[in-house]
């Protein structure tokens, strides 16, 4: 009865060293999927992002164009991986004909649902000064 007990302890600790090397082994194969995971999905978001610069760039030659009062008119995108969306700011400043005023607006659009999130307009209003308005 010794013999049997001693031979099943012992084929259990013979096991169980075995054991040892194949999760050793599978961390090692777990460590290396998570990093071509990881890969793939930088690769990806690259690829979204991307692909957001190229909507951007498309949206902004059809909703927007200089004319003659406008002195800047640029636009920066930016892909939010967190929300899915590709958001684009446009900053057009212009003046009020020949005078010195000058304004500025900023406004946030979603490209792909052509939706405004936020706007920001500044005026700067020149006044001429008061000895040139006297005789």
């Amino acid at each position: 009865m010794r013999t049997l007990v001693f031979a099943a302890i012992s084929l259990a600790f013979l096991c169980g060293c075995d054991t040892g090397e194949r999760l050793n082994r599978l961390e090692k194969e777990n460590a290396e999927l998570k990093a071509a995971l990881e890969q793939r999905n930088a690769a990806t978001e690259l690829e979204l992002q991307e692909k957001c610069s190229k909507s951007a760039k498309a949206w902004f030659r059809e909703n927007y164009s200089p004319d003659k009062d406008t002195t800047l008119l640029d636009e920066t995108n930016h892909y939010n991986r967190k929300m899915n969306k590709c958001f684009v700011v446009v900053e057009y400043h212009y003046t009020a004909g020949s005078g010195p005023t000058w304004y500025n607006d900023i406004t946030m659009w979603d490209v792909y649902e052509n939706l405004k999130y936020a706007t920001f307009s500044e005026g700067h209003i020149i006044y001429p000064a008061a000895s040139k308005l006297e005789p």
